[in-house]
């Protein structure tokens, strides 16, 4: 179960399970333009942890990542990130929670 949020018109997807292929839990970052030309999902630079079940938001042109799991028996993870697309690096924002899972993630405008 990834997350998802929309920047810029570009719809970007956060971590998940892809246990099925071998893989596991993922740090990726994909995202898909629906206005480019080739129509294919495009790789953006991946997450400083793996994520399943995290939740996703946009905001003031960045992209905010928080909660999830590492692993299937493992505890949540308390600290999210952040990435700035442009400048194509994230940075741990610690929250100030307690471990949360199935949580729920919106932006507003300001």
């Amino acid at each position: 179960r990834p997350a998802s949020a929309v920047l810029a018109g570009r719809l970007y997807v956060f971590g998940g399970d892809v246990r099925q292929a071998g893989h596991g839990y993922q740090d990726s970052v994909e995202f898909l333009d629906p206005t480019s030309a080739n129509g294919f999902w495009e790789a953006a630079p991946a997450m400083t942890t793996r994520r399943f079940e995290p939740q996703a938001a946009a905001l003031a042109g960045q992209l905010y990542v928080f909660g999830g799991r590492r692993n299937i028996c493992g505890r949540p993870i308390k600290f999210g990130e952040r990435l700035e697309p442009e400048a194509g690096q994230w940075e741990r924002v610690e929250a100030p929670w307690a471990y949360r899972l199935g949580m729920a993630a919106a932006a507003l405008r300001p």
